[in-house]
């Protein structure tokens, strides 16, 4: 047994020694990592687009759209009206897009039918911020459609979403929902009331 010990001591302090040379080696795996994190940054700075968590800001979003600020409503500021025109999409990753009616007696409104869609489709929706902007900053509601429908309408046709109504807007001609169209048509789009979709021909 006591020759053994020696050869136990040598054992322990062997792998004194590798431990302690492993933790010198560590420091510099590290250090390396490091370095080469630093470089892939200075590298894709200004590329990456992806938003952080909480919505996007100038200049970075995670969809083809750049909304324009000079849309805003009066005296507001750009991050708030592009804060507000980011919570007013909903669903984003939506395969489609709903435009329709809020309240038609007989039917669903949009939000239902495209909440009902699997997935939930993308909607445009301000809630009760709608009257609250208008009243607050002047304007008309064809100022508000103008600072906020066309802008859901242009990001949609941007990330080439497919447009379903759940009304007719030809039932409806003097509503934000004809206005919709007519914008669409603008752009060259068709309206097929058999499909209830809005298409490029």
């Amino acid at each position: 047994m006591s020759a053994i010990k020696p050869i136990f001591r040598e054992l322990k302090q062997a792998a004194i020694k590798g431990f302690s040379h492993s933790k010198d080696k560590l420091h510099h795996l590290a250090d390396n990592m490091n370095d080469h994190l630093d470089t892939v940054v200075k590298r894709v700075k200004g590329q990456d687009t992806f938003d952080a968590p909480g919505g996007s800001r100038p200049g970075a979003s995670p969809h083809p759209y750049r909304p324009n600020p000079s849309r805003k409503p009066p005296g507001m500021s750009d991050e708030d009206y592009l804060d507000l025109l980011d919570s007013s999409v909903h669903n984003p990753n939506g395969l489609e897009a709903i435009l329709g009616k809020y309240y038609v007696p007989g039917t669903s409104s949009y939000v239902e039918v495209a909440e009902g869609r699997q997935p939930p489709a993308t909607y445009f929706s301000l809630g009760d911020q709608w009257d609250n902007i208008r009243d607050s900053h002047n304007m008309t509601n064809d100022d508000m459609f103008e600072s906020f429908n066309v802008p859901f309408l242009e990001r949609m046709i941007a990330e080439g979403k497919p447009i379903s109504f759940s009304h007719n807007p030809l039932d409806f001609p003097d509503s934000a929902l004809a206005d919709e169209l007519a914008f669409l048509e603008a752009k060259g789009f068709r309206f097929d009331p058999t499909t209830m979709q809005a298409y490029l021909p």
